[in-house]
């Protein structure tokens, strides 16, 4: 006679314990990495093997290396680890002359700076002052009275009343005429009329009114926004037949195309 097997109960308590010491090993192994990151961290601040020793400081041209560090925030002897990089990296990126930086850690007591500058291209006259300014229009510094400003010198600029370094010229109004005086300035140093005009001043009025001041000559020469490269070639020719004595004693309009005013 055979019997019948009855239900038999699934074995659940051996599972839950097999589960229960899974989690307690894995709560063991959080625990022992916490405590080995825990420890590793208080050495790595602590220990003078991680002190910084060292700032390679890199791309710089304009800046000194003790501006660039004042300015990082970054103590001396501190820990190499105990910075924030994005805060150094935006309180270098405040002076005017740099356009940006990157910051990095060279273990084990090496802080790395690497510095993008921005370089001057020009001088800007505001009512009794003289800024250096960048091809941006950014502000980089303002002259000293005793100083001579880098060429070429740019007055009359529309709105600027007040700027300040590290700040950008206002794009709406005085940038085109600002872009404009710099395209004039790049096109006489490109032709031949470097060698035969000394331009003490670009007064850029506007984007389409650039007039250009010589020294030695009486007359002004007004250049416009576009074609810049033709009008240096008109005037060019124009100066090779007069033999650089221009029958000009008020002004000389190169904006109508093959027609030079010549008053």
């Amino acid at each position: 006679m055979i019997a019948r097997r009855g239900n038999i109960p699934r074995r659940r308590p051996a599972r839950r314990a097999r589960r229960f010491t899974r989690v307690f090993e894995i709560l063991i192994c959080i625990s022992v990495v916490g405590a080995f990151g825990y420890f590793f961290a208080k050495y790595a601040i602590d220990s003078r093997d991680f002190r910084v020793r060292r700032v390679a400081i890199d791309g710089l041209h304009y800046l000194d290396e003790g501006t660039v560090l004042a300015a990082s925030g970054i103590a001396p002897d501190g820990n190499v680890f105990a910075f924030d990089e994005a805060t150094v990296k935006s309180r270098i990126e405040k002076l005017p002359y740099v356009e940006s930086c990157d910051v990095g850690r060279v273990y084990p007591d090496t802080v790395a700076i690497t510095i993008r500058e921005r370089v001057p291209a020009a001088s800007l006259h505001v009512g009794r002052r003289a800024y250096e300014i960048d091809r941006s229009g950014v502000v980089l510094r303002e002259y000293a009275p005793t100083e001579m400003p880098m060429d070429p010198f740019i007055t009359q600029a529309p709105g600027v009343n007040f700027i300040q370094p590290g700040q950008p010229i206002d794009k709406k109004t005085a940038r085109p005429a600002l872009d404009a005086a710099l395209a004039v300035w790049d096109q006489v140093r490109a032709s031949g009329l470097s060698d035969r005009l000394r331009v003490s001043e670009l007064a850029a009025l506007r984007g389409n009114d650039v007039r250009m001041f010589c020294a030695g000559e009486d007359y002004e020469i007004r250049w416009g926004g576009e074609d810049v490269e033709g009008m240096a070639r008109r005037l060019e020719v124009l100066w090779e037949k007069f033999d650089g004595h221009l029958p000009c004693f008020e002004y000389v309009d190169l904006r109508f195309g093959a027609n030079v005013a010549c008053k």
